[in-house]
């Protein structure tokens, strides 16, 4: 019985490595495509961590088909990236977003700004942060 299913679970790891390497070309491609900070994170952050969760779920199934053991190595790759990938890049954004990284000409909607968070309507340039300065107590003119 094994010897049937062992091809069938080999093809189904291989199906899931070839689209796992499908959508880290696809994420590569909005990487460079993409106009601003924004949506270049989002194609990062997406494409990138559902292509890099196939491509260790088929090779965790072909080393469980092939050694008949579960390596516990791929399994917390695909927890720690699965957590990690998404939030260091909502993190990125929040950033970008804080540091006046104006958002795309065409975009829609500015939620953040709605919430009263300082954004890409606030500019912090170099002129704004010297005119918000106090200026330092210097002699008095009679």
């Amino acid at each position: 019985m094994l010897q049937t299913i062992q091809p069938v679970i080999e093809w189904i790891a291989v199906l899931l490595i070839l689209c796992g390497a499908l959508l880290s070309v696809l994420s590569a491609f909005g990487l460079i495509r993409l106009p601003d900070v924004y949506l270049r994170s989002h194609a990062a952050t997406k494409s990138s961590t559902l292509g890099v969760l196939c491509v260790l779920s088929g090779v965790f199934l072909y080393f469980a088909s092939a050694m008949q053991t579960a390596s516990m190595n791929i399994l917390l790759g695909i927890v720690f990236f699965f957590i990690t990938a998404p939030l260091a890049g909502h993190l990125n954004g929040r950033a970008a977003y804080r540091s006046g990284v104006p958002l795309w000409n065409g975009s829609i909607q500015d939620e953040l700004a709605d919430a009263g968070l300082s954004g890409p309507s606030v500019s912090f340039g170099a002129e704004e942060r010297r005119n918000d300065r106090a200026e330092p107590p210097g002699p008095e003119e009679n």
